[in-house]
């Protein structure tokens, strides 16, 4: 839809509200700076010349470019923050990607298959898969998803069964037929 559309309250026509993680960012930016207006004053107030004392000089200016430091130092970190939300978010849509996509496909068996996405775009798939075929589909799929950088290969194939025969009815192993000496 047309963004010419939008109204006053957010919504487009058909009712659609607009939801970005970029106006969450604003507001909290916009909440931070208000934030540091409140440290400011609360520390002017504390900091003052109490009465019948006089300021130092410059002691004002020191007090100002502490806090101007400190919000700036309060808005570094609360983008921080943000930016390291939207990368969390950015990689849970990534896993849901792929693992929808193996799902779906019927050459893979992704029951066993893990997937963790990091920084980046790096998918580590883990886990066991029933054949090296299934494995090599679950990497290519993997590999081929939207915003996939790099594939770490962490999927073992299951072994084949291994079958042992045991001894027959009544027949005693040979170990323990040997006497056990004591001393």
């Amino acid at each position: 839809m047309s963004n010419t559309n939008r109204g006053n309250d957010g919504t487009y026509q058909g009712g659609e509200r607009r939801s970005g993680f970029g106006s969450f960012v604003r507001w909290a930016m916009i909440l931070g700076g208000m934030l540091g207006v409140i440290v400011v004053v609360a520390l002017m107030m504390d900091s003052g010349p109490t009465a019948g004392e006089s300021a130092p000089d410059g002691a004002f200016d020191g007090t100002v470019r502490s806090i101007a430091r400190g919000v700036r130092e309060t808005s570094a970190t609360v983008g921080e923050g943000f930016e390291s939300a939207r990368e969390s978010a950015t990689n849970l849509g990534m896993v849901q990607q792929i693992e929808t996509r193996l799902s779906q496909d019927k050459a893979v068996v992704a029951d066993g298959i893990e997937v963790d996405v990091e920084e980046e775009g790096t998918a580590t798939l883990s886990g066991l898969v029933p054949s090296q075929a299934c494995k090599e589909k679950a990497v290519s799929l993997t590999r081929d998803t939207r915003g996939v950088v790099r594939v770490i290969d962490r999927l073992a194939v299951t072994p084949p069964d291994r079958i042992i025969l045991a001894p027959a009815a009544g027949a005693v192993p040979e170990v323990a037929s040997r006497p056990i000496p004591r001393n």
